[in-house]
């Protein structure tokens, strides 16, 4: 009984998710007609429309960076008002050209295991994602300054080489309340608790 209870219900949810969802194609003038039509002759029309309601459920409607152009990094760290900033980033370092302001949706990828950078890289991709570079990661810290206090977050998508040729990335954290902005190596594995920014341009 229990089983047939959960089919029914299963059932009833996916007839309420097309009934709204027909709904609220109807109100933008698209017809049961149009949908047929476009299933029938573009082989891409299932894969982009999940790939826009997986979009939604990702990143959710509120899950966007604004990042500004024009700003030197030591702007970007003021914003962010960190507690801690590693003496080692620096404009020399890490400094990249925003001609534009622009807006990415995100979302923060946890594997809850132990896990290198490249597949962390790899795993992004598959999903259609991009890691994040050291500017939007403190956009989104501006803009969620107590986020960093849950979990480590970095941003993989800006690599710099140290004297020796190590490989480092930007990090943030916190550590007794006081919010850290630091680098990391990007050889090695990481923390099972370490969250990563993925985007979408």
């Amino acid at each position: 009984m229990k089983s047939n209870l959960s089919i029914l219900s299963a059932l009833m949810f996916i007839v309420k998710l097309f009934s709204e969802f027909f709904k609220e194609l109807k109100k933008r003038n698209v017809t049961e007609k149009m949908i047929f039509d476009a299933l029938q002759s573009n082989d891409e029309f299932i894969p982009e429309a999940a790939k826009e309601i997986a979009d939604l459920v990702l990143c959710g409607a509120k899950n966007v960076i604004h990042v500004a152009a024009e700003l030197s990094l030591r702007d970007r760290i003021a914003l962010g008002k960190y507690d801690v900033v590693n003496e080692s980033i620096t404009e020399k370092s890490f400094s990249e050209k925003i001609i534009d302001d622009y807006t990415i949706k995100f979302k923060l990828c946890h594997f809850d295991r132990p896990i290198s950078s490249d597949k962390v890289i790899k795993e992004m991709k598959k999903d259609g994602f991009s890691p994040g570079t050291f500017p939007e990661l403190l956009a989104l810290v501006e803009a969620n300054p107590e986020l960093q206090k849950q979990f480590h977050i970095v941003a993989l998508g800006s690599v710099r080489r140290r004297p020796g040729g190590r490989r480092f990335v930007l990090i943030v954290g916190s550590s007794k309340e006081k919010r850290s902005l630091d680098l990391h190596r990007f050889g090695g594995d990481w923390s099972s608790d370490d969250r990563f920014l993925a985007v979408r341009r």
